[in-house]
């Protein structure tokens, strides 16, 4: 874990905040992360995961080291680009703090980096500054990250491209891939609604969804 401090909160006073916050919020807890930080492989490690009720099957993916302090990293720069260019990180974020913000930013980068190791994409860099000017994997991936382990959906917005696929991820450090669909498909009528302080979005079942292989 030491490592991690020296790399990533130098830069910026706010990002040991945030790295005790992701600390103390994810499955492992500190006393657990502090001891098991070197346990963590130097490559990714994908495996498969079956569970009963929510969806019968996912592909867990567990990050090599280097990648969760470019999520931080990235996740940083994405929330302090963000405010400084006056973007609101607008859904499911009203009340926030700007660490909670960057929390959120830092999960995302790393369902997005998950998401190329489940593709196959070598080399992936996280994109920052790009909003929704570009998928956030290419060719035209759009990746939706959640920490809630027990809900049987997911959320597409209304400005979601109809013709990218968006793929659902939960949680950290470990990121279970749910399934994908093409966004199109997402923008049922019948599932469109304000959900949960969200503007109009689509609340789409994880049993619709194609299965992660």
């Amino acid at each position: 874990m030491a490592r991690l401090c020296v790399l990533v909160m130098k830069p910026h006073d706010q990002v040991s905040n945030v790295v005790m916050d992701a600390i103390i919020t994810n499955p492992w807890r500190v006393a657990k992360t502090l001891k098991l930080w070197a346990m963590i492989p130097a490559k990714p490690v994908k495996w498969w995961h079956g569970y009963a009720g929510i969806a019968p099957m996912a592909v867990e993916i567990l990050l090599a080291r280097q990648d969760y302090t470019v999520a931080i990293e990235v996740g940083m720069a994405r929330q302090r680009n963000s405010k400084a260019a006056g973007h609101a990180h607008r859904y499911g974020t009203f009340g926030y703090t700007d660490n909670q913000i960057a929390l959120k930013n830092i999960y995302a980068v790393g369902a997005e980096m998950a998401v190329a190791e489940w593709l196959g994409i070598p080399d992936f860099v996280p994109h920052v500054d790009k909003w929704k000017s570009e998928p956030d994997v290419f060719p035209d991936w759009e990746v939706k990250h959640t920490m809630n382990m027990e809900r049987d959906y997911g959320f597409v917005q209304t400005n979601d491209k109809d013709n990218d696929r968006v793929v659902f991820v939960r949680g950290w450090p470990i990121f279970q891939i749910i399934g994908w669909l093409p966004v199109s498909y997402c923008k049922h009528p019948d599932w469109l609604g304000p959900w949960n302080g969200r503007p109009n979005a689509y609340k789409v079942p994880y049993a619709e969804l194609v299965r992660a292989k």
